[in-house]
């Protein structure tokens, strides 16, 4: 199940113009966090028959209460070098079709995105790729093309790994990284076998699989 995010909502018409293209994808459920702007006629008519997305949208005051999920997916005009683990992306097409459960695809200000310290907040980064002559989207424009790959990636995949199955197998790595003197920046390697972990959208079988033998592993350190 997907819930959309939308942080610090600028224009009215815009979250009229989102709920609009979610309902065009199956997605019912809006999250506002922080909006400054009212919810006036603008968003109505941009919303067209989609405005009951917009009624029942939960508002909270900031990004930290949006709720638990399984799965928190940033998205991000911007991307880094490869060498900052925090902006790290996929494309829309590889997260599609790839988790199950709950999932918040989260976007950011009209103006600026998401800043560095939500992103950090997220499981997993999207971007689109474009032109890099002209690389930043319309925020209704990206949305509209992550809602239509997570709506057409219609395979069956199996289960994949909840939050807590995730949190064993963190768990039993972080416990080996504190037995292992010759690492010395452990938050670091931590960070990035999180990112792998979270971008690999880990089934449950291989997460207690994988954690079984990390947890054989340190026993013998």
């Amino acid at each position: 199940m997907y819930t959309v995010v939308f942080v610090e909502p600028e224009s009215s018409g815009n979250i009229g113009a989102l709920a609009r293209v979610m309902k065009n994808f199956g997605l019912r459920e809006l999250v506002l966090v922080n909006p400054k702007c009212e919810i006036d006629k603008e968003a109505k008519a941009r919303a067209k028959h989609a405005f009951d997305i917009i009624e029942r949208a939960r508002v909270v005051k900031d990004f930290n209460k949006i709720g638990d999920f399984d799965f928190v997916v940033g998205t991000t005009g911007k991307i880094a070098q490869d060498y900052n683990e925090v902006r790290s992306a996929i494309t829309p097409r590889e997260l599609a079709g790839q988790a199950k459960g709950k999932i918040a695809i989260v976007l950011g200000r009209e103006g600026i995105g998401l800043t560095n310290d939500e992103l950090a907040l997220c499981d997993i980064i999207v971007h689109i790729p474009t032109d890099p002559r002209y690389p930043i989207m319309n925020i209704t424009h990206a949305a509209a093309i992550v809602f239509y790959e997570l709506f057409s990636a219609n395979r069956d995949i199996g289960e994949k790994a909840d939050a807590r199955e995730k949190k064993v197998l963190l768990d039993y790595f972080d416990r080996i990284l504190d037995n292992l003197p010759a690492v010395r920046d452990k938050k670091k390697v931590g960070k990035i076998f999180r990112n792998i972990v979270n971008r690999s959208m880990i089934a449950g079988k291989e997460a207690h699989t994988l954690a079984g033998v990390l947890n054989e592993i340190r026993k013998k350190i």
